[in-house]
Parts: structure tokens; C-alpha cells; sequence
């Protein structure tokens, strides 16, 4: 049997004690665990609200998926999940069907090339660990605000499972790499990453720009 869900969250320590407790309680039929901040869920319904997508509105969402071979047992397990940690989760989207569950990742699926639809995309595929994300990404959109003064977006989704992150950084309405941003994000984010306990090679691999920065000395 297979199990997809929505759930928006208030809050990232929220997202964590879901996916802690995933592991635990749903670990034998837990396939997937994915996060999407609120910055790409709204950028993803607002340039396809012409395709059927669910409609989230929340801090955060994460897109659980699991898979059983008894339909029962793993509808169970689901709903005392569910029932379990009502407190942390706002509300929440269940597919009924094989359409609604391509629906939800249609969701996740469509972060990359709509980032990409609104303009020049520097991004970075960052492994910290998993309570660090939400600091890391405050920190770099603090540190942006502070020091660049045209409009830039900062969204991030990933295999929070995994402790990977895809953090996409936009200024909207601009298709050209803009060096003095560049130079502004690079070598600081590496650095950065390393400085929140992680590393920059996530799961695609190492660019040439980051191979200075996989080793701290």
C-alpha cells in the first residue's frame, strides 16, 4: 500500500519532531520525508495555479510518503501518527487516490524550474545537520538583507531525512549572473555551512567553486 500526505506545520522545531518521530513510529514503511518552506510553496501555486496542486498555506510543509504491503496495518499506523501529534501539525492533505498523490509531488517536483522561471538561480546543495537548517537559512537571509540592497529571495526545500538541502537563492526578473551578488555569496555560505556542522556536497555532487571548502582545516 502506499500513503501520501501534506502536512503544514507552524513552526521547524515542528518539522523535526514529525520527522523524528516518523523514524521511530513509521520507520519500517517511512519512503520519503520531504520539506518545502513557505517562500517556495508560494512561489510554486502562484506561476502554476493553472494546474491541479493542493493548496498549502503554512510556515512549512512536509510530504510524507510510505509504503507497506498490508493496506490496513499501514492505514493504522498512519492515523495514530496522525492522532499522535495533532498538536504539531495545522492541518493536512491525505491523497485519496493515485491522481491526488502525483498531485502532492507535483508540488515538490515543480520547486526547481519554477525558481528557475523567475530568474538567475544561485544554487546550493548544502548537508547540515538536520536541527540546523531553519537557523542557517535565517542566518543567510539576515545576512543578505544587511548587505545587498536589491530585491533577493531566499527559498530553500529538501530531503530533510537525509539532513540535505537545496537553498535557491533569486533576485526575480533578473536572468544574468550578477557577480557582486556572487562574490557576496561565495566563499561566505561555504564557510557558513561548515560553521553550522556541515558540508556542501549534499546529493548532487561537488561544483569546482566548493572544493576548497569540503575539508575544514
Amino acid at each position: 500500500s502506499r500513503q501520501v500526505l501534506l502536512l503544514s506545520c507552524r513552526t521547524y522545531a515542528d518539522v523535526v519532531a514529525l520527522l523524528q518521530s516518523a523514524k521511530s513510529e513509521l520507520n519500517d514503511i517511512l519512503a520519503a520525508f520531504e520539506y518545502m518552506d513557505k517562500g517556495i510553496v508560494e512561489m510554486v501555486l502562484q506561476e502554476h495555479g493553472d494546474k491541479r496542486l493542493p493548496s498549502i498555506d503554512a510556515p512549512f510543509t512536509v510530504l510524507l510518503e510510505t509504503h507497506g504491503s498490508n493496506a490496513e496495518h499501514d492505514m493504522e499506523k498512519m492515523e495514530k501518527f496522525l492522532e499522535k501529534h495533532d498538536d504539531r501539525i495545522d492541518d493536512g492533505i491525505l491523497a485519496q487516490d493515485l491522481q491526488q498523490a502525483e498531485e502532492c509531488w507535483h508540488l515538490r517536483e515543480l520547486c526547481s524550474p519554477t525558481v528557475a522561471s523567475l530568474g538567475y538561480v544561485y544554487k546550493y546543495d548544502l548537508s547540515l545537520p538536520i536541527p540546523q537548517f531553519q537557523d542557517f537559512v535565517d542566518h543567510m537571509r539576515m545576512y543578505l538583507e544587511a548587505n545587498w540592497n536589491d530585491p533577493v529571495e531566499v527559498v530553500n526545500w529538501g530531503h530533510v531525512v537525509d539532513g540535505n538541502i537545496h537553498t535557491n537563492i533569486v533576485m526575480p526578473g533578473v536572468f544574468e549572473k550578477e557577480i557582486g551578488l556572487l562574490n557576496l555569496l561565495e566563499p561566505y555560505i561555504f564557510e557558513k555551512a561548515l560553521e553550522f556542522g556541515g558540508s556542501i556536497s549534499a546529493e548532487h555532487g561537488l561544483g569546482q567553486c566548493k572544493n576548497d571548502y569540503t575539508h575544514p582545516g
